[in-house]
């Protein structure tokens, strides 16, 4: 799956830097620069639609960890999150 939104991220890339390189003509006076803001967009969304993929499948996982394990989930689901803030960042209680 990466990979592939990888490929057609680079595609939407290279064809919106081909049209909008097309030089001047009387049909675009002013050149064919908004090539590259539909290209931007065109990414974006597939990035957007990429990271809710993985949010999803992340999501699932720790439903099925919960579930497996015979805790409440929504209760899994916070604290490892919570967990791992605190460990990360060195959260110590002394003054």
């Amino acid at each position: 799956m990466h990979s592939f939104s990888d490929l057609a991220g680079d595609a939407m890339t290279f064809m919106s830097i081909k049209f909008a390189a097309a030089p001047f003509d009387a049909e675009y006076p002013y050149g064919r620069g908004h090539f590259e803001t539909l290209g931007t967009l065109g990414v974006s969304t597939l990035l957007v639609f990429s990271a809710g993929g993985v949010g999803m499948s992340a999501l699932e996982s720790l439903v099925e960890i919960g579930s497996a394990s015979g805790t409440d989930s929504s209760q899994l689901r916070w604290q490892q999150p919570l967990l791992g803030l605190v460990q990360k960042n060195g959260f110590s209680m002394r003054p």
